[in-house]
């Protein structure tokens, strides 16, 4: 109990340090959603549906690899005040605290400024196309996404760990380098196995797509052997980088 209450704090120690700098961040995210929101209202002829729902993604990934990189900044350099990954905790209190504050607190905090910023600016610019440009984040699955950001910020955790300059950089050009090489390589493999070349495009793990007659035709996979792959990516997946970066914090235990 004394060293759980040490970590509490330890933790508020750091909290205290730099709560001006989680001010700014959310500052910094209500005014980019905000300028987001005037921008695509600006040019809303050139929009279509789904616009709320873009800048929300744009935020929930922009805003939390820019919240994780503050969080494990002093894994880069010497810290001169306590930070969250640098208080005196061991390794498996590190990774709760990481999946506590860079998933859950940001990725509620964010949904609340989203939801504040997007009434206030349709409270000030009203018109035949706002409800449609608003985000319907809990409706038609499109909440799977919070799954996604889980598996992309301990991505981030395990790539800070990884590499000692640039970290956010590189795992980033990494993720996007993977998305590509995956997406293409998938389309390719179909192609050799079924031998149709009409093969356009592909998810892999999900869909491939083909045109037959002018038509895009979509194949998926079996809906036992997809839910299998989802449990795998949104569940098993998360606990394995958290298990990589629980590794990586025990080598630089004292």
């Amino acid at each position: 109990m004394n060293y759980i209450a040490k970590t509490i704090a330890l933790n508020r120690r750091q909290y205290l340090e730099h709560r001006q700098v989680y001010g700014l961040l959310a500052t910094a995210i209500a005014c980019l959603l905000f300028l987001l929101f005037f921008i695509t209202w600006h040019w809303r002829e050139s929009f279509s549906g789904g616009v709320g729902n873009g800048i929300f993604l744009i935020g929930l990934f922009g805003g939390g690899a820019a919240f994780s990189a503050f969080l494990y900044q002093e894994l880069r350099h010497p810290a001169k005040t306590i930070w969250l990954l640098g208080i005196i905790a061991s390794a498996g209190q590190k990774i709760v605290l990481w999946i506590l504050y860079a998933v859950f607190l940001y990725g509620a905090a964010y949904t609340v400024i989203f939801y504040l910023v997007e009434t206030l600016f349709f409270s000030i610019a009203t018109g035949p196309q706002s409800t449609m440009m608003k985000a319907n984040v809990f409706r038609n699955g499109f909440y799977s996404f919070y799954l996604v950001f889980v598996n992309f910020q301990l991505w981030l955790l395990v790539g800070s760990l990884a590499f000692r300059k640039g970290a956010l950089i590189k795992t980033l050009l990494l993720m996007v380098l993977y998305f590509i090489i995956a997406a293409t390589g998938n389309v390719v493999l179909m192609k050799v196995m079924t031998g149709e070349n009409s093969i356009t495009s592909s998810l892999p793990f999900n869909y491939f797509q083909f045109i037959h007659d002018g038509e895009n035709i979509y194949v998926y996979l079996p809906a036992s052997i997809q839910a299998l792959i989802n449990v795998s990516y949104n569940f098993l997946l998360p606990l394995f980088l958290s298990y990589i970066a629980y590794l990586k914090f025990t080598e630089k235990e004292i």
